[in-house]
């Protein structure tokens, strides 16, 4: 498996939206293992105000949220941080949906189920582009 560097940023951590507590335990439990100070999210609405709060290094982000869905909820966080560095979360990853999600600023897609590795390689080009 491929590690993170051991000093993974430390200003605000990375934020992890998604309304399955399974996936987001499993996301956390693997990036903290790997030194990142992980914050979670369930939903569109608590993403946008634990970004406000937290202003995070990262985010991942999850399409389909309750409250706000996952475009809606990028667009608000680029409203608060313009150079937001977000990647979305998906199980489907249509050409619509990557067009919406970069015009709304996205910079990666991460595909469900996750392949670890592959992950963590996203995760670390997420906060040091």
């Amino acid at each position: 498996m491929m590690h993170a560097e051991p000093s993974a940023p430390e200003r605000g951590g990375l934020l992890i939206v998604d309304d399955d507590p399974d996936v987001l335990r499993t996301l956390q439990l693997v990036l903290e293992d790997e030194g990142y100070h992980v914050f979670t999210a369930s939903d569109g609405l608590a993403a946008v105000q634990e970004y406000q709060r937290l202003q995070p290094n990262g985010v991942l982000l999850d399409f389909t949220l309750p409250r706000m869905d996952g475009l809606e909820t990028l667009s608000q966080i680029h409203q608060i941080d313009p150079a937001a560095r977000v990647a979305m979360l998906t199980g489907t990853c249509t050409k619509s949906v990557i067009a919406d999600a970069v015009r709304a600023g996205a910079r990666d897609f991460i595909l469900k189920p996750f392949d670890i590795d592959k992950l963590l390689v996203a995760v670390g080009e997420l906060l040091t582009d």
